[in-house]
């Protein structure tokens, strides 16, 4: 039985050392329940997470090496040690390296998995034992998409699946200034959407560049394209965009530490993935006030539906059509401005730090 205390240890587990939307995630969580809990962290040595937490009060712990076996035995070490009341880890290897080590350790620590994507589990006997292991108390979906996806692998286990939706900081959209960055270089009038993605397979920039080109085929110079993210396929959409003559109308920026203020200078926001969790990108863009256009792919139509445009993933001519829409209607820009700045409200990180807080109890008080 885990030992109980008024302040009980959650020990977090992450293996990227990039900083993608569930590092963003567990950022948030430990330093919005700090009060609540002692918060330890365990990461690779080097991490992103570790350099944007390094000054709160925090404890680290560090993998110092790729190899699974020796992470398992570092995580054995530290449980010996640190001895958590609750093990939350926050990818699919992190879920591994922490189950393998409370097997072999024999220790048994309620273990909560963050399940953060949108395609079914795998089917090996391996994959089904990682989720259905009674070690494992509860696996946490970002969204009512993924929880449906993973209903249907685990029959038995149901009753271990929770949805809490990923949350965004409300507040940076009403306190962030525009940055000028993006209309200086352009002439007044443009109609500017913008992607904030990382430029990788599932965020499918191939089908936005396409829906793109169609979309200034038909409105000329008066439309212009800003991709925010960076990633290993920069390469191959730079030939893209070239491949379709749109090296006037398309920029790409990188990555960018001032999303929120580059938010403030588009008209529309768009975003074309063909998998997605949830899509905290799309969040901000709400909070932002801006009318959003986006595939229905994942948990994005929870969303989107009812307060952007929606179109089948894979599919350029959809989604050059709705962005279309935005282009030509005013009215309907600025009807979906208010809903989504509205519907926003409900993603906030104070929600999903709170839902967080409230499941580590409910756990605790089963121990």
């Amino acid at each position: 039985m885990t030992e109980k205390s008024n302040n009980p240890i959650i020990l977090h587990i992450s293996t990227p050392k990039t900083w993608r939307g569930g590092e963003q995630q567990l950022a948030y969580l430990v330093k919005g329940s700090k009060e609540d809990f002692k918060h330890t962290v365990l990461c690779p040595k080097g991490a992103e997470l570790h350099e944007k937490l390094s000054g709160e009060p925090f404890d680290f712990k560090f993998f110092h090496k790729k190899n699974v076996l020796a992470r398992v035995k570092t995580l054995i070490q530290i449980l010996k040690k640190l001895q958590p009341a609750i093990i939350h880890t926050h990818d699919a290897k992190s879920h591994t390296i922490a189950l393998t080590a409370l097997l072999l350790s024999k220790k048994k620590v309620p273990l909560i998995v963050a399940r953060r994507v949108d395609f079914p589990i795998a089917k090996s006997a391996m994959s089904k034992r990682k989720y259905e292991h009674s070690l494992v108390s509860k696996i946490v979906c970002v969204s009512h998409a993924i929880q449906r996806i993973c209903e249907n692998d685990l029959v038995k286990n149901k009753a271990k699946l929770t949805t809490i939706h990923s949350g965004v900081d409300i507040s940076l959209a009403a306190t962030s200034n525009s940055s000028n960055e993006i209309r200086k270089a352009l002439p007044n009038g443009t109609f500017v959407f913008g992607c904030v993605a990382a430029l990788a397979p599932h965020k499918d920039h191939t089908t936005l560049i396409d829906a793109f080109a169609l979309l200034q085929e038909k409105t000329g110079d008066k439309v212009h394209l800003v991709l925010i993210g960076e990633g290993d396929l920069r390469p191959s959409i730079e030939t893209r965009i070239a491949s379709k003559q749109l090296e006037n109308h398309v920029t790409l920026l990188g990555y960018k530490t001032n999303v929120h203020a580059l938010l403030k200078e588009l008209d529309a926001f768009v975003i074309s993935s063909k998998t997605e969790g949830l899509g905290t990108s799309i969040i901000d863009a709400m909070a932002a006030g801006l009318p959003v256009v986006a595939t229905a792919a994942g948990g994005i139509p929870e969303l989107v539906e009812n307060t952007g445009l929606l179109s089948p993933i894979l599919n350029p001519s959809e989604l050059a059509n709705n962005m279309l829409q935005l282009y030509k209607d005013d009215i309907l820009c600025s009807e979906l401005s208010t809903k989504s700045k509205l519907k926003a409200q409900d993603f906030s990180v104070e929600s999903m730090v709170k839902k967080t807080k409230d499941l580590y109890r409910q756990i605790l008080a089963s121990e």
